[in-house]
């Protein structure tokens, strides 16, 4: 891994390959409540797998508990009330920690996406560091399935915003 971390499009496999993990396991009421790259298993085929399932939890929807790796934390787990969401802000974390950068540098309370990001990468990490987590990822993941993320993106800032 260079100064700038993950080549991009590397990045992006992984985020596919992490969705669709977190997909499975939400589908079946699980929170894995500790996404990061040390809990991200690659093979030679650049196949992922999530592992450590250690302070994952069975729930409905929300969780009161405080578990997880404090820099990957979404503000709603920093006061005890992990959801779903609160995966996908661990993703957006990942994304910039694949990527390179500090997690340790806040900027109004998110976590600082890294200059080098392309357009479309940074659009992508700012969607799912959505405070809201109800909102959180929604425009990229809800059409996941059927539209890649880049194409996504680019109709989501030529016609939305």
């Amino acid at each position: 891994m260079g100064k700038e971390g993950i080549h991009e499009n590397i990045i992006c496999h992984f985020v596919d390959q992490c969705h669709k993990g977190l997909n499975f396991l939400h589908d079946n009421n699980i929170i894995h409540r500790d996404i990061k790259c040390q809990n991200i298993l690659v093979n030679l085929d650049f196949n992922i797998k999530i592992i450590d399932f250690g302070i994952s939890k069975y729930t409905e929807y929300k969780t009161s508990t405080f578990a997880g790796t404090p820099t990957h934390m979404s503000p709603e787990t920093r006061i005890g009330k992990t959801s779903f969401g609160s995966d996908l802000w661990s993703l957006g974390c990942t994304i910039i920690e694949m990527g390179g950068g500090n997690l340790d540098v806040i900027e109004n309370d998110i976590p600082k996406i890294p200059e080098h990001f392309s357009n479309n990468l940074r659009f992508m990490t700012k969607l799912l560091l959505i405070k809201d987590p109800f909102y959180r990822g929604y425009p990229i993941f809800k059409n996941y399935n059927t539209v890649c993320i880049k194409t996504l993106c680019i109709f989501i800032r030529k016609y939305l915003l």
